[in-house]
């Protein structure tokens, strides 16, 4: 018996309704994951198909509250960048609405979202409407730039994932390091344009290898995403968007 016959004629009360969209987050989490595994999905795949999920069941979410919430918390550019809010509203929800939930997967993903958008917004949208049309016509990038010129020329998006090994690959005291490397010299110049050297430094820090693995690509492990995990990630994601 599918769940719309099963509620049919019930009054359904406040936690009733959590305790049933708590049921379709888990088990579509649980569905997505053995795909990991067994089709062997990527980390990236897997962010794309939660992250609809969870938009689509948004739209029966009252954000407005979250929204203010996540207002508060912003210092910098994105206190006005409604698809950041929307994000962070929605990790808000779930963080608080769903404190039973056994796996928080779902609310670090949001969480993680809004950061990258907040990076694209503020740094990697603006390197390619300032640097795109040059550094999109590199014939033979490296393998550590490709990425960034296949932005820059349209072909693909930028995940966390690859914005934060930008930065991590990236060291403001040498030109040498990048003599053969156009793509990621110009977007080094660029970023010393727009952010000075504490700021950078600080963004570097947040965006390491072990908080990525441990809050982005975590959330796609097979074991549960504890809540304390993800009130974790809503720390690192906020520290990091509030330095752009």
């Amino acid at each position: 018996m599918d769940e719309e016959n099963i509620t049919e004629g019930i009054k359904l009360e406040p936690r009733d309704k959590a305790l049933i969209l708590e049921h379709k987050i888990i088990n579509e989490l649980s569905a997505v994951r053995r795909k990991l595994d067994s089709e062997g999905i990527s980390v990236d795949d897997f962010f794309t198909f939660i992250d609809s999920y969870i938009q689509e069941q948004s739209q029966g979410f009252d954000l407005e509250k979250y929204k203010s919430t996540a207002i508060a918390n912003l210092t910098g550019a994105s206190k006005s960048n409604v698809e950041v809010i929307h994000f962070l509203a929605t990790a808000e929800y779930l963080l608080e609405k769903h404190p039973l939930l056994l796996d928080h997967a779902p609310t670090a993903v949001e969480f993680c979202k809004a950061l990258e958008v907040a990076l694209k917004t503020s740094i990697f949208a603006v390197f390619k409407n300032s640097n795109g049309a040059t550094v999109a016509n590199i014939a033979n990038p490296s393998a550590r730039e490709k990425n960034l010129v296949k932005y820059c020329a349209g072909v693909k998006e930028l995940t966390l994932g690859e914005m934060a090994f930008v930065f991590q690959i990236l060291n403001l005291t040498t030109n040498a390091r990048y003599r053969n490397e156009p793509a990621l010299r110009d977007f080094k110049t660029f970023i010393q344009n727009q952010f000075n050297s504490t700021v950078f430094d600080s963004l570097k820090a947040l965006l390491n290898n072990s908080n990525v693995s441990r809050y982005r690509n975590g959330a796609a492990h097979t074991s549960a995403f504890a809540k304390s995990r993800a009130e974790e990630t809503k720390v690192w994601c906020y520290s990091a968007i509030n330095l752009l």
